[in-house]
């Protein structure tokens, strides 16, 4: 689980803010490896709420949608978003 893989970052919380920055941390870790020939980058879609949507599957595709706006902003980008209630996404 990811909120057992934060833990592993001294000082890190997991909450959205915590998530971020660890995220964070993986982006700079990646820039850091050499790429002998290769180019590794990441675009992460980071969903947060308050409370449960009312659909796994519309958490999912907000997810993926934030995941390709990173994608298309370049490399090692991550878009986030908070939903405050059960609304639709």
């Amino acid at each position: 689980r990811f909120a057992d893989w934060v833990r592993g970052f001294p000082g890190v919380e997991t909450d959205a803010k915590g998530a971020r920055v660890a995220l964070d941390r993986v982006c700079e870790v990646l820039d850091k490896i050499p790429r002998m020939g290769s180019i590794v980058t990441l675009s992460i879609g980071l969903l947060t709420f308050k409370q449960s949507p009312d659909s796994f599957e519309e958490a999912v595709k907000k997810a993926d949608e934030l995941m390709y706006l990173a994608k298309n902003k370049g490399k090692n980008c991550i878009e986030t978003a908070v939903l405050d209630g059960p609304q639709k996404i």
